[in-house]
């Protein structure tokens, strides 16, 4: 923490403004969970670096954690506003959507503007297609519409990376949650 507060200390020639300082402090504090001192320089982020979108997204996080489902909302929205593809803001949005609504339909509208946001800005990233499959699969209740969003992520994670045998043990599992327990049971 002393070296963030030594860049940011303009009395010794530093810079109350700088970005990676301001972020390393948020970290800081969320890592010791000070949420509200958190948020704070988040806020301070915020403030001197308008359009900062990451700072946003991570104040999302944090109102996550503190429980404040409706500042989250806000939060994400915000994000989406400004960045309607952003992978990040829609992967927040659809976990608050799976563990907080019921509106079926807005999820698998939202997973499918993220699978787009992610064909364009990630389509390499078979860790990101293969953590947000096993993401949703844990929160949708056994939804088969959601499930089958799900397993097209892991389709693309398999085709990038198909030696990868956590992959392979995910889409077996979410076959079994889907109640297609041979194809399971094959893919074991």
């Amino acid at each position: 923490m002393g070296f963030f507060e030594t860049v940011l200390n303009e009395e010794d020639g530093g810079d109350r403004r700088h970005l990676e300082a301001l972020l390393g402090r948020a970290k800081f504090f969320e890592k010791t969970k000070k949420y509200d001192l958190c948020l704070e320089v988040l806020s301070e982020v915020g403030v001197m670096h308008k359009g900062f979108t990451p700072a946003l997204v991570e104040k999302c996080k944090i109102h996550i954690f503190n429980g404040d489902w409706d500042q989250a909302l806000d939060t994400v929205q915000q994000v989406l506003y400004d960045d309607r593809s952003n992978v990040e803001g829609l992967r927040i949005y659809i976990f608050y959507l799976l563990s907080r609504e019921t509106d079926l339909d807005l999820v698998i509208e939202k997973m499918d503007e993220l699978m787009e946001a992610m064909r364009r800005q990630e389509p390499k990233n078979a860790e990101l297609y293969y953590n947000l499959a096993r993401l949703f699969a844990r929160f949708c209740g056994r939804k088969e519409q959601v499930l089958n969003k799900t397993q097209e992520m892991l389709k693309i994670a398999l085709q990038l990376q198909p030696e990868n045998s956590h992959f392979h043990t995910e889409a077996a599992f979410e076959k079994s949650m889907l109640g297609d327990y041979a194809t399971a049971f094959g893919m074991y």
